[in-house]
This record gives structure tokens, C-alpha cells and sequence, in this order.
């Protein structure tokens, strides 16, 4: 059986997926090492179902992401505002329709 590595790169030579040249079904079935040799994520990785195997690659992908567009910046992290109290939603809320209120008493 063809190394996960090896796999990936005919893969990648063909122009076409690993699935598509294994002929299985997930990312899952190219990771065929005997278990007693795989790093623990993979034996994990490979004891979810299907969808919880997607979920992973997709937390993976979104992680990838996050990193790219850190690093983008220039490894700066830009930091999430802080959460506005209800009370801050509600002014402003209250400013809102009285901005509203006015400008339709214009007319």
C-alpha cells in the first residue's frame, strides 16, 4: 500500500484528488498504516464517522485561513471588539429612532 505521501503526490501529478485515485470514499481510507504507527490524531481522525472526519478538515481549512490572514498582517492579530451591554444597545437603539422620527417630521 502506497504511503499517505506518495498517495498525495501522484495525486497531485495526475491532476486529480486522492480519493479519486485510491478509489475510496473520504480522506480517511489514504491513511492505511498499521494503527500501532500513527501519531494519535490520525487514529482519532480515522475513528470519526464521515461527517465528524469533514468537520475536522473544515476546522483545519478555517484554521489555515485565520493563521494566512495573521500572517498577512504581519503577525499582527487584530482583536474583536468587546461585547456592548444591553443597556449601550439600548440607547442607541432609542438615538436611532429619534434620528428617524426627525428626519420624517421633515417631511
Amino acid at each position: 500500500m502506497p504511503t499517505p505521501a506518495n498517495v498525495l503526490k501522484l495525486a497531485d501529478h495526475f491532476g486529480i484528488s486522492p480519493e479519486d485515485l485510491t478509489g475510496s470514499t473520504g480522506p480517511a481510507q489514504i491513511i492505511s498504516i498499521d494503527d500501532h504507527a500513527q501519531p494519535d490524531l490520525i487514529v482519532k481522525y480515522n475513528q470519526l464517522t464521515p461527517e465528524g472526519q469533514k468537520e475536522v478538515l473544515a476546522f483545519i481549512e478555517f484554521k489555515q485561513a485565520q493563521e494566512a490572514t495573521i500572517a498577512a498582517r504581519g503577525g499582527k492579530v487584530v482583536k474583536k471588539p468587546s461585547p456592548v451591554s444591553a443597556e449601550t444597545l439600548d440607547k442607541l437603539v432609542k438615538a436611532t429612532e429619534e434620528a428617524a422620527k426627525k428626519e420624517n417630521d421633515q417631511f
